[in-house]
């Protein structure tokens, strides 16, 4: 079995994972179009659970994150095992 680091990005409802603004009566989150998660991974490395939430602004209309947004996604290294 073997170890790697993968970076995913940290996941909450009650704050972006984008910008870590926190949700509040002004600020709504919205959870983002699976597109956008299968992209993050293929071309960016990054995991983000499919329940993870985002600030509206950060999501283009299809409720896909913005391109140039990748890049600013707070993540965290955590090890996988596989065989």
């Amino acid at each position: 079995m073997s170890t790697k680091k993968i970076e995913t990005a940290i996941n909450s409802h009650n704050c972006c994972f984008i910008c870590r603004r926190k949700r509040s009566d002004r600020i709504k989150l919205r959870t983002i179009n699976k597109n956008s998660i299968i992209h993050a991974f293929k071309m960016k490395r990054i995991i983000i659970d499919e329940n993870a939430r985002c600030c509206r602004n950060h999501l283009d209309n299809n409720g896909c994150i913005k391109e140039e947004l990748y890049g600013q996604i707070q993540s965290i290294n955590k090890n996988v095992s596989y065989v």
